[in-house]
């Protein structure tokens, strides 16, 4: 019960904040905006003609309200936490690939809608074809705009300065817990420094004819997305730091500690979102007001969907649809080459994850006694037990009054199978059905396993093959 409320909670501020991002981020594609309707350049006269105004009417209709029923079905895909863990994941990365899918299609299907219209209309906008402008006075001054990344400097310091505290090397010669979590934050850490890099040394980017408007729309975003970026970082750095204070002030993590590990991070999440959402609406009042604007027509390269220029050596643009993201030039061949290596390992583990629990929502746990070995095994997971190994062996009626947490296994509704950590305990396998009793323990030199079967009469005959090989 304690896991369901926890992943309830935790998908639950994912959901509401996914799709009311994206409702913010897409809002207002039907409005004309910077010579625009849909992302698509028209001329203004044409936005109030009939044909236009059926899209849009249409696209605000269909919107709204596949924007309000996903909210709903977000919301109550919740609930399922509290029927199965592995039920409510499936059914929640469908819902997900629902909503992602079904986004792309209303807002890029009117795109392109949009776009086809122009084209056998003709609607081209002789001012507002391709030209490249450069504004020499922002150029200068790039360099000022971004915050600096000395800060992450400090970030790497203080997460490497605590593997050196001799508790923490007291945890080390234990668990590999601190590795792995020390290992995330640096890598994540090393991409927000990366990104950060990335945007600092990003050409500015010409918006209007009037340069002070130019320095400010350049600056606000390469200060907003450096900020932004740095305050992720910075979360990511006290979630490790959190983490290690448990560790080196408890020698163990608990539950919850690990659920408030990931708070931690879906917050440095909210954080990025929460200020793009800002960087975007800013923008938006500042171009509003502005009557000097630049507007390029570039509509074919973004024809698809995507953008696909192979006269831009650009590998990243800012997307077209929404401020926020940034698309890459398909054009070129290692975006392609990157598309479709991400396309498959999302695919892989969509494909994994799924063998995993239809694995543990058919599985039983099953062991063959011969040759004095008894093998276990249940879902992806098996051990080995030479009886001339076991020191002791009983018969327990509910699991030791201890702190455990999974290593590496499942704890579905109905199984705790795989490895895990008790604070007293210590390393243990668990190949358990958690409404059935007895349970079996026995203790090895350097671990413990736990099993039952559904079917007690089943338990007893492993307790008394393993009972009459215990050596004295």
């Amino acid at each position: 019960m304690e896991v369901a409320i926890i992943m309830m909670v935790i998908f639950l501020f994912t959901d509401i904040m996914v799709v009311g991002i994206s409702m913010f981020a897409y809002a207002g594609k039907e409005e004309y905006s910077e010579g625009m309707i849909f992302g698509v350049h028209i001329p203004k006269e044409k936005v109030e003609e009939e044909i236009v105004q059926a899209i849009v009417q249409k696209y605000k209709r269909q919107f709204k309200k596949f924007q309000r029923w996903n909210m709903l079905l977000g919301i109550l895909v919740c609930g399922l936490a509290f029927v199965g863990m592995g039920i409510f994941i499936i059914v929640w990365t469908i819902w997900l690939t629902e909503y992602i899918v079904g986004l792309y299609w209303f807002v890029y299907g009117t795109h392109r809608k949009m776009y086809d219209l122009k084209v056998s209309n003709g609607w081209v906008m002789e001012s507002s074809k391709q030209i490249i402008y450069v504004d020499t006075e922002v150029s200068a001054n790039a360099d000022k705009m971004p915050l600096s990344k000395k800060w992450y400097l400090l970030l790497f310091c203080l997460i490497c300065l605590v593997m050196l505290f001799p508790q923490m090397q007291t945890y080390l010669r234990e668990e590999n817990t601190p590795y792995v979590l020390f290992g995330i934050t640096l890598a994540v850490n090393l991409f927000f420094f990366g990104f950060h890099w990335w945007i600092e040394r990003r050409p500015t980017v010409v918006y209007s004819k009037n340069s002070q408007v130019n320095m400010v729309l350049n600056q606000l975003t390469k200060r907003m997305w450096t900020i932004c970026l740095l305050a992720c970082a910075v979360v990511n750095t006290a979630a490790w730091l959190y983490m290690s204070i448990c560790m080196i002030k408890n020698q163990w993590l608990t539950s919850a500690d690990f659920c408030i590990y990931i708070l931690l991070q879906i917050i440095a999440s909210a954080v990025l979102m929460g200020g793009l959402c800002w960087l975007l609406q800013k923008k938006k009042e500042v171009m509003s007001v502005n009557t000097e604007m630049i507007e390029t027509d570039d509509d074919v390269y973004w024809k698809n969907g995507w953008y696909s220029n192979p006269h831009d050596k650009r590998l990243f643009v800012q997307d077209r649809m929404c401020g926020m993201n940034y698309s890459m030039n398909m054009a070129k061949t290692s975006a392609k080459i990157f598309t479709a290596v991400i396309s498959a390992v999302l695919i892989g583990c969509a494909v994994w994850i799924a063998a995993i629990l239809v694995e543990f929502a058919t599985t039983e746990v099953t062991v063959e006694m011969k040759n004095g070995i008894m093998d276990i095994r249940a879902a992806y997971y098996d051990y080995q037990i030479k009886t001339e190994d076991i020191l002791a062996v009983k018969m327990i009626e509910e699991m030791p009054e201890d702190n455990f947490y999974r290593s590496n296994g499942g704890d579905t509704e109905k199984f705790l199978i795989g490895h895990f950590r008790g604070k007293e305990t210590g390393k243990c396998m668990m190949f358990l059905y958690k409404e059935e009793t007895p349970i079996l323990e026995i203790q090895l030199k350097d671990m413990t396993v736990f099993l039952n079967s559904e079917n007690e009469k089943e338990t007893e005959e492993w307790y008394n093959y393993a009972r009459d090989r215990v050596v004295d």
